[in-house]
């Protein structure tokens, strides 16, 4: 494994540690409060026989490579970070439009209806994607990062969404973080994607010249794990204060790969594969299918980035 600021002491209640532990499979946070040396022994053993993740082998632009913390435009930083309890809603508020979608409820496009998805996975919180793409909200840059991949994805999705008002009076609004309006800004480029082009996505926006994007990757059928970061900062625009709020969401196996269908168009849960279940329209893998499977390399290039932005003025 790789370990993170994870620091160990003997104190006189026994020992004490704290930091982060990175796996290809997920990330553990530990806290190990009043061990004996026995407990903390074991535990670094199991921990030395996960495998290790060195990113910068990966690429060498790699975001965890290239940043190993907040950067510059984050200067006036506010709040950041996604509890555990917030992960798991940002993976239902996912499910739930893919549940949509899957189970041909979907009227809108250009045009519509969408087909019903015949391999919709049933997406799952990836941590390493979660920990990749706060480290990239930690740079307050809206812009796509050069290399996210992980060693169980070959490519790595990304959705970027802000959002920003002017600070009243030198007043900091609330840094309630809005995963619902993010994820919903993501879902309604539906209302412009033609129903036929999901057979073979395409690099180029549609005729109607509005992008899709966001929404392709919400709901391509292959990805099964999303994890997401967040930032709120203040920048000065034109001799005012902005406040910020920055989302910032990772998917794996990425979508939006020139030519491949974007999902299995057909009877909800008819083509899901072996080591799966069928729940509510979306194919469940169990969590062991995860840890002995491998998405296939992909090319770098052949995608289409996503970064759609709200500005609020109050």
């Amino acid at each position: 494994v790789t370990l993170t600021e994870l620091t160990c002491s003997n104190t006189q209640h026994g020992w004490y540690c704290t930091g982060q532990v990175y796996s290809r499979i997920k990330q553990l946070e530990i806290t190990l409060i009043a061990m004996n040396t026995l407990v903390l022994t074991t535990i670094i053993v199991c921990l030395a026989q996960t495998h290790a993740q060195n990113y910068c082998s990966l690429c060498r632009n790699h975001t965890m490579c290239l940043y190993p913390g907040t950067g510059p435009a984050c200067s006036r930083r506010m709040y950041w970070g996604v509890k555990n309890e917030t992960k798991q809603e940002i993976v239902d508020i996912h499910n739930r439009y893919r549940q949509k979608v899957a189970n041909g409820q979907e009227k809108r496009g250009a045009p519509g209806p969408q087909p019903a998805a015949a391999d919709m996975s049933k997406l799952v919180i990836g941590y390493e994607l979660a920990t990749i793409a706060q480290r990239w909200a930690d740079q307050c840059t809206f812009q796509h990062d050069l290399c996210r991949r992980v060693d169980r994805f070959g490519w790595v999705g990304q959705n970027l969404y802000m959002s920003g008002r002017w600070q009243s009076n030198g007043v900091h609004p609330q840094a309630n973080q809005n995963w619902e309006e993010a994820i919903a800004a993501f879902y309604n480029e539906v209302a412009y994607l033609n129903n036929k082009n999901i057979d073979s996505f395409s690099s180029y926006p549609p005729k109607n010249g509005k992008e899709v994007g966001h929404y392709t990757q919400l709901v391509w059928g292959a990805t099964y794990r999303v994890g997401c970061g967040y930032s709120a900062f203040v920048d000065t625009k034109d001799g005012k204060d902005w406040f910020r709020q920055y989302y910032v969401c990772d998917y794996g196996p990425g979508g939006n790969v020139v030519g491949r269908r974007i999902y299995v168009p057909g009877k909800a849960c008819s083509s899901c594969p072996r080591n799966s279940t069928c729940k509510d329209g979306l194919c469940e893998v169990s969590p062991s299918s995860f840890s002995s499977s491998r998405a296939p390399r992909t090319s770098r290039f052949p995608f289409w980035f996503n970064f759609p932005s709200r500005w609020f003025y109050i």
